[in-house]
């Protein structure tokens, strides 16, 4: 197998709940099998056929499990299995790594962000891949016609994963691609934030939003409140996905709370390369929202933020 491509294109995946990776959500770590560093070494050539549930916690096979407790014929697993027994890449004739670990109650909330990261490195030259992410058979992310080392990472809800205080899985299934070809991996890592998605002030916006914008989960009138003064509340700036301290969260100058023509998430509305603030401000002014970029004559534009 060619060693993993130098270049590596990161693709942050985020469902439409989800929050910034930069954001400070309260994750912790459920399990990583491997280490982030490019390499597949540390796995073990796959065995080129569809193991059948659940597998085995010492052989190399599809199944590999995170220390816990299991039904029969499994049962309690003091250790993780040994990374060793983990198969290094998804081929057309072993497609699928099932991961089998376990939550406690805690954290098998229907209030819990899921994340999920991984890098796939090496794809054979030429070729291309389909990849679906499943966490307990229910397809969390699809990932379309890899075909260099990516890194990937999103978010998501589990109000819909079928989280369970046991065994849990996460599953990397190639659905498709390039025939007669692989996609290794480097790593896989699972993270959870079980109260995410709580509200414990009644005022629609979950806790992980509150948290990550310095608002409070236990004060209820916040949500009404405009911290940066661009005319949007709090609440307003959930909705839009916009950030409730910055006033002009895509950097175009203008307020959020004013463009009501343009998106206050969207720097340059018609994508004819000049922001909707330089349109709006031009002398003289032109329309954001037509790519001709003439004069105006649509009357007045939003806000500039100061």
């Amino acid at each position: 197998m060619p060693s993993p491509h130098r270049r590596s294109f990161r693709i942050a995946v985020i469902c439409a709940f989800a929050v910034s990776l930069q954001a400070q959500a309260q994750f912790s770590k459920v399990f990583e099998v491997g280490e982030r560093d490019g390499s597949n070494t540390e796995f073990s050539q796959e065995n080129w056929t569809s193991d059948p549930a659940p597998g085995s916690p010492t052989l190399l096979d599809d199944h590999f499990y995170i220390a816990g407790t299991y039904p029969a014929p499994i049962g309690i697993i003091a250790s993780d299995e040994p990374t060793a027994n983990f198969e290094r890449a998804l081929v057309p004739s072993d497609p699928v790594n099932v991961i089998h670990f376990n939550l406690i109650v805690e954290q098998a909330l229907p209030t819990a962000h899921i994340r999920f990261t991984t890098r796939f490195i090496g794809p054979k030259s030429g070729s291309s891949h389909n990849v679906d992410i499943l966490l307990n058979g229910i397809v969390m992310q699809t990932l379309s016609s890899i075909d260099q080392s990516t890194d990937i990472s999103f978010i998501v809800p589990g109000d819909n994963l079928a989280l369970t205080a046991g065994e849990n899985t996460l599953t990397l299934r190639r659905t498709g691609g390039t025939p007669c070809s692989w996609i290794s991996i480097d790593h896989v890592k699972l993270e959870v934030d079980p109260t995410a998605l709580r509200d414990q002030d009644e005022d629609d916006l979950p806790e992980y939003w509150e948290r990550d914008h310095l608002l409070d989960d236990n004060d209820g009138t916040d949500a009404s409140s405009d911290q940066d003064n661009d005319g949007l509340s709090a609440f307003a700036e959930f909705q839009a996905g916009t950030d409730p301290r910055n006033p002009a969260t895509d950097g175009d100058g203008l307020l959020d709370g004013t463009e009501t023509i343009t998106s206050p998430v969207l720097a340059d509305h018609d994508n004819d390369s000049l922001s909707d603030g330089a349109e709006v401000n031009g002398s003289p002014a032109t329309n954001p929202t037509h790519t001709d970029s003439s004069p105006t004559t649509h009357g007045s534009f939003p806000q500039t933020a100061s």
